[in-house]
């Protein structure tokens, strides 16, 4: 981002919550933008450039967030995060298909929106360090390195034989880090546009991934898809109440608005 501040778009109206989102966001030091329209908020989107867009899911009106992020999926990557105040999984699946970065449901607080704010702006600054084909990528803990443009994986500084297909899906997690993929959108990415609806293939490449990974790394959302562990998902469970401990062998780790099964 060149030094300046970063730039977000808040979508919502005159409302207590909308301001309280606002006046958080300046006092951290962003450049805030209005957008009381999901209208108003792709022509700003595309105007304007925000570093992020913060897109309330229950504005009124002809649009909604789903068509929002419809229309800016065709020509932008502008991160995304969702919130709402409906803690349904169809239409968390929905938006994460649909491409946005992260989703809050209710009930959620400013910290926490602070917080998986500042990771999804981390992992689109990281996204454009190096092009492509000379990208470098490494897990939190530095313990596996992938070369992209070699097709070489290293972990513990060991190399790593993996297949075509399981190098390119642990490349999207990777670097996604921290972010939910979903079934569908790694079907279509890895094995194409005719596989969207085979989540076993998912299933089965994971579960080779993680014999041949000796770290727990790529964690599963249920009934959602996967992600790949970074430092906020550490740090979540390094603060997280004792009786809510990770505990493994098919129990679930339990973070704010989000259950994940803890990988095995």
């Amino acid at each position: 981002m060149n030094g300046r501040k970063p730039c977000i778009l808040v979508t919502g109206g005159a409302t207590p919550l909308h301001r309280r989102i606002r006046l958080a966001l300046r006092a951290e030091g962003y450049d805030v933008l209005k957008a009381s329209s999901y209208s108003r908020a792709v022509a700003m989107t595309h105007g304007y450039r925000p570093d992020l867009v913060l897109l309330d899911m229950d504005l009124p009106g002809t649009m909604d967030g789903f068509d929002f992020c419809s229309m800016i999926r065709q020509s932008l990557q502008t991160p995304i995060i969702a919130i709402s105040v409906q803690a349904n999984l169809q239409r968390t699946v929905r938006a994460l298909d649909l491409g946005v970065d992260d989703y809050l449901a209710e009930p959620w607080s400013m910290d926490e929106l602070l917080a998986r704010l500042r990771a999804c702006l981390r992992r689109a600054t990281t996204q454009h360090v190096a092009p492509h084909n000379e990208m470098i990528l490494y897990s939190y803990d530095r313990l596996l390195y992938m070369d992209v443009a070699r097709q070489q994986v290293h972990v513990d500084s060991e190399p790593i034989y993996l297949t075509p297909k399981e190098f390119h899906l642990l490349y999207l997690l990777l670097l996604h880090a921290g972010k939910v993929l979903t079934h569908r959108f790694l079907l279509q990415q890895v094995w194409g546009e005719g596989y969207s609806e085979e989540k076993g293939y998912v299933r089965v490449c994971i579960c080779q991934l993680r014999k041949k990974i000796p770290h727990d790394y790529i964690l599963t959302q249920t009934t959602v898809g996967y992600l790949f562990r970074d430092k906020e998902e550490v740090a979540k469970q390094r603060i997280s109440d004792p009786k809510r401990a990770i505990r493994r062998e098919s129990e679930l780790l339990y973070l704010p608005a989000i259950a994940y099964r803890e990988a095995r």
